[in-house]
Formats: structure tokens, sequence, C-alpha cells
């Protein structure tokens, strides 16, 4: 026997009671969605200015270490750094998602910008670690889908690297549009 105060017609939710979680849960997942892709491409953006930068570090302290000049060339087409002599970067970054056959990038959601001279812009770290020209790359998302964009500076003499945020155009890469979060030395 059923106590005075069960209720026997409880059997679950209603089709519109349903229907109504589901439109609430539409809702805040296309409220969401762009914010979510926005800080997605974000990390993406900080992941890549990061790996430049370690780059960098690493091909001036390989110069520094065998006594002998790195030069790091900087490929803003198929978003690659290479080091010649090879062995002044161990760890070649990875600033693409695909690549093709013949090592083109074919999805990247990064983009890269720099004031280097040369086909492909280079940087040369002597023995001593020091470089003989002001550079500035610019990371960014290649989709626009964040407004963030990283920048590196590389000091002319002693080969300071500073990294900040970068408030100018990609077209023309200008140093003094790149305000700096921190400065270290090598």
């Amino acid at each position: 026997m059923l106590p005075y105060n069960a209720r026997t017609k409880d059997r679950g939710f209603t089709a519109l009671e349903i229907l109504i979680a589901l439109v609430i849960a539409g809702v805040l997942a296309a409220i969401a969605a762009p914010s979510f892709l926005s800080m997605f491409n974000k990390n993406k953006v900080n992941d890549a200015l990061t790996q430049v930068r370690g780059a960098l570090r690493e091909a001036q302290r390989e110069a520094i270490r065998k006594s002998k000049s790195c030069t790091l060339t900087i490929d803003t087409t198929k978003k690659d750094i290479t080091a010649n002599p090879t062995d002044c970067l161990p760890i070649k970054p990875s600033l693409y998602e695909k690549r093709d056959a013949s090592g083109n990038c074919i999805e990247s959601r990064v983009a890269i910008a720099t004031n280097l001279t040369g086909t492909p812009p280079q940087f040369k770290f002597s023995f001593r670690g020091n470089t003989n020209k002001l550079g500035t790359i610019v990371v960014y998302s290649s989709d626009n889908t964040t407004n963030r964009m990283g920048c590196l500076v590389v000091s002319n003499g002693i080969g300071m690297i500073r990294t900040g945020n970068y408030d100018g155009s990609t077209a023309t890469v200008d140093s003094n549009d790149c305000h700096t979060t921190e400065d270290t030395t090598e």
C-alpha cells in the first residue's frame, strides 16, 4: 500500500520541459562559442610566439656555447624557422598545423610578419650571442578571429630579446608598436 502523500503521476519530464531546456542550452552555446573560439586562437598566437622566442633564444645560446655564428631563417610563407648550421636549432618549432607533400603550410591559425630584410628574412647571432641588426617579428591570428597580436623584438648589438603586444599594422612592422610585457637578456 502506498503512503498517503506519495505521487503516482510523476514519471519524468514532459516534451515541453525538454524542449525549453534544449532551447536554453542552445542559446547559451551560441553565446559561448565565439568567446571560446577567440580564446582558442589567442592561445594559438601565444604558443606560436613562445615557440619563436624559444627558437631565437636557443639559437643564441648555441652560438655562444659552440663559439660560432648561427643564422636563423624565418620563412613567413611556409611558417618555418630553420638554422644554419642546422645544429644551432636542435628542436625545430612547429608553427603550422598541416603541410603538403612538398613541405608548404596548408593550414595554420597563425601568421607571421616581420621587418627583417632578406628573402627569406634572417637573424644572425655571433659567437658572443649578439646580432648586427634590429628586428621585429609579429605573430597574429591568420583568420582574424582574435585581435591578439604578439610581437618579439631582438635588439641591435647585445641581442636582447623582448616580447609584448603589438598594436600596429602587419603590413609595415615597426618595433615602436611592440609594447613589452617582459625583458630578458641572455
